[in-house]
């Protein structure tokens, strides 16, 4: 079973709304165009899914997500790897997540909870901070990286 990891099309959102749907995870405030979405496929079938909002130094890292059939396959990691990789391409010093279910799993990754109102204020101005996850959730923050070097 091979599975390849790729960026999302506007075309995908179907398929990415239901995975995510299934998944207990908010798409309501899911961009249209998913820009800075990745997928995983596995015998042309959506695996699984990631997504990152990037402002400026700082990212929030949402949406990731493994269908049940593929669970187990290590697809989650790579999503993971992926969306990593990509914030520092872009120059992002600082990742933040609201979680209600994977404190544990993102705790292993480096991530840190963190007091909501330590939060920058790009991040409290997004729609998952502002509403869409309720003040309950917990909210995580991978330490620190220094910025992407110009070449």
């Amino acid at each position: 079973m091979i599975t390849t990891i790729s960026s999302v099309q506007p075309t995908d959102h179907p398929a990415v709304t239901h995975l995510l749907e299934k998944a207990k995870l908010p798409t309501a405030d899911l961009p249209a165009d998913l820009s800075h979405f990745f997928k995983a496929e596995t015998e042309n079938t959506l695996a699984g899914t990631v997504g990152l909002e990037l402002y400026g130094q700082y990212a929030l890292l949402r949406s990731l997500a493994v269908d049940d059939a593929y669970r187990n396959l290590k697809i989650g990691q790579a999503l993971y790897a992926k969306a990593m990789q990509h914030a520092t391409d872009e120059g992002v010093s600082e990742v933040f997540l609201i979680t209600n279910t994977a404190e544990a799993y993102f705790a292993k990754q480096g991530f840190v909870k963190i007091d909501r109102n330590t939060v920058p204020t790009e991040i409290q101005q997004t729609q998952q901070f502002q509403g869409v996850c309720p003040s309950s959730a917990t909210v995580m923050r991978l330490a620190p990286r220094p910025p992407k070097e110009e070449s």
